[in-house]
């Protein structure tokens, strides 16, 4: 097995260990009126000493693996342990390190005697003109009815035989959980299931991270409202039914913005990764709704049916860009160079079923660099297009140099006495993510057109497609190389018959206080 690797840097650690402070806390902080730098090496130095300590003690610790139960018990500190993972990148296995936080027991018996609001009861009935806030615990062994203007339900847990929640205006369900053994009813004006996310400025660093997901499970959830939000979360049924004007299933984005040093000399890097939503239905699922928007987001059931006035299912796109620039001035000399590196990556959407059937009533069916699979039978039936495509990969890779300098020497004749140099390399490349759509039957009818640019249609048994125009399109890769090479040399020689040539620039350098410029061009 080949050395283990390391993921993302020094900030792409600090997310992780957010995240995970995030899920093990339900605290943005682990340490009161520490920042996330202070935090890591509060850690990292906790973790140096835990591990001097247990090592003596004769307990058995080491680096790559996952700490044993004894280990784990002998902790009296909070650390962070780096641990190999199997993963995989570009379709091959590697060994990665990835930080694990590991708690004390000291600190868990400080978050379970953390207050914390509770309400049991076998039944529980709650009305309110205006907003109820749960950020503690609601339990009923029966049922739960809540009536308000508003609800929310933030960083908290409602749990009940069957949960009834009904909003004149807003439900929010935000880093949640609602839970129902056996029926789970929402309806409001806006519904909105969406995870925590905290954005973090230190001095010109600016982090922004996904907290925990929200969750709603039940085991049948109908959920009724003008516009449903469900944003980096999970929905998990038997059954589930929505209704809605509009429905987004959707991503939130991890982001980091960070720059160091300054003037001409400075590294800058920003960097997304988006979290998805998460819809699981073990039996049917059926949406009905005007707009519906699914973007880097997974959607199973073992029967499903949306069905919309106009239905868009499209992929999202990671990204990293990074910019290094270093100067240097001397005497007689300097230089400056540039090195850009971009990368974009397309998540898809993917969408899964037993039978899974996808129809418009007004307008087009849009599907972008997305999967589409079906065990049985597949169905797009369009009231206009039917319009598939490819989503994109993409890369920059740039590097730029320029030189420039006076040589002494040059003053006698000897060598140039002044030269330049400038280098640009660059290489841009686009590649095609295709669209798939796979079954064992599949049929697309649309009532205009069926264009499909870039997508992978595969049936086990039949293809079927209706429509007044089909267009078949390959998706196009580019991979754009470019340079640019610029040498000059200038001599005494050059200079003097320069002046031959010209003599009132003689003549200016007599008369003026500035020293002469002379411009020269390469060959």
């Amino acid at each position: 097995m080949s050395n283990p690797i390391t993921l993302g840097d020094a900030y792409w650690e600090h997310q992780q260990l957010q995240r995970q402070i995030s899920e093990q806390t339900k605290k943005a902080q682990l340490y009161a009126n520490f920042d996330m730098n202070a935090t890591f090496d509060r850690l990292f130095n906790q973790s140096n000493e835990e591990y001097e300590k247990l090592t003596d003690q004769g307990v058995e610790i080491t680096f790559g693996v996952s700490l044993s139960k004894a280990a784990i018990k002998a902790l009296t500190q909070d650390i962070i342990w780096y641990e190999n993972k199997e993963i995989e990148i570009n379709g091959k296995q590697h060994t990665a390190l990835m930080p694990r936080l590991y708690l004390a027991h000291a600190t868990l018996d400080d978050l379970s005697k953390t207050p914390q609001a509770f309400l049991s009861a076998q039944n529980i009935t709650l009305n309110s003109n205006g907003t109820i806030i749960n950020s503690g615990n609601i339990t009923s062994a029966k049922d739960t009815h809540i009536t308000a203007n508003n609800i929310t339900n933030q960083n908290a847990a409602l749990k009940g035989n069957n949960i009834n929640l009904n909003a004149q205006n807003t439900l929010l369900n935000q880093s949640g959980d609602i839970t129902a053994n056996n029926n789970l009813n929402l309806t409001a004006k806006t519904l909105t299931n969406i995870a925590n996310q905290q954005t973090t400025t230190q001095k010109r660093d600016t982090t922004t991270t996904i907290g925990k997901a929200s969750n709603l499970k039940g085991k049948n959830i109908n959920i009724n409202a003008k516009d449903v939000r469900n944003t980096a979360s999970n929905i998990t049924a038997q059954d589930l039914t929505i209704t809605a004007n509009n429905l987004n299933i959707t991503t939130q984005q991890n982001t980091t913005d960070l720059k160091a040093g300054s003037g001409d000399n400075y590294s800058n890097s920003q960097s997304t990764q988006h979290q998805g939503s998460h819809i699981k239905v073990a039996g049917d699922l059926n949406i009905n709704a005007d707009n519906i928007n699914i973007q880097g987001s997974k959607v199973s059931a073992n029967n499903a049916t949306i069905k919309s006035d106009n239905l868009n299912i499209a992929a999202v796109q990671d990204s990293k860009a990074t910019q290094m620039k270093a100067s240097h001035k001397g005497f007689l000399s300097s230089s400056v160079s540039i090195d850009t590196k971009a990368t974009a990556t397309n998540i898809a959407s993917n969408l899964s079923a037993n039978n899974l059937t996808l129809k418009t009533t007004k307008e087009d069916i849009n599907i972008t660099g997305s999967n589409i699979e079906a065990q049985q039978q597949l169905s797009l039936d369009s009231a206009k297009d039917i319009n598939i495509q490819a989503g994109y990969d993409g890369s920059l890779n740039e590097s730029y140099s320029k030189t420039s300098g006076f040589s002494l020497a040059g003053l006698v004749g000897i060598g140039s006495l002044y030269s330049s140099t400038e280098d640009l390399e660059g290489r841009i490349k686009k590649t095609a993510v295709n669209s798939t759509l796979s079954g064992n039957n599949i049929t697309l009818n649309a009532n205009s057109n069926i264009h499909t640019v870039g997508v992978d249609i595969q049936a086990d048994n039949s293809i079927s497609g209706n429509a007044k125009d089909i267009n078949i399109q390959n998706a196009n890769n580019t991979d754009t190389n470019y340079s640019k090479h610029k040498k000059i040399k200038i001599s005494l020689a050059d200079v003097l018959g320069n002046i031959v040539k010209n003599p009132l620039i003689l003549k200016t350098k007599q008369t003026t206080t500035q020293p002469t410029k002379y411009k020269a061009t390469s060959p």
